[in-house]
């Protein structure tokens, strides 16, 4: 069974990636790294059978403030927690 996605590598092609939208053709080929080494995201990536990056998402940590969240849901939250944890989606190409 092959993996739907892996995480990028420096041996994934991402140069010749267009996804039709500019801007994420332009964070998967020239931003993303920098991104992954600040600790600000990690990216996975779909590759064919060359390599090639044929799609990609990126995942970074993130809260929401427990006065956003729904009564119903903040009830069941520990009173010293003065956010909700998520992660966000952040690009998904």
């Amino acid at each position: 069974m092959t993996k739907l996605t892996i995480p990028l590598d420096k041996e994934h092609n991402r140069k010749e990636f267009d996804c039709g939208k500019q801007s994420l053709n332009h964070y998967i080929q020239r931003q993303v790294s920098q991104d992954i080494k600040r600790r600000l995201c990690v990216c996975f990536v779909k590759i064919d059978d060359d390599s090639n990056v044929i799609g990609y998402y990126t995942l970074s940590n993130f809260s929401i403030p427990l006065t956003e969240v729904p009564e119903e849901l903040r009830k069941k939250m520990p009173q010293s927690y003065q956010s909700l944890p998520t992660t966000l989606l952040g690009r998904l190409a």
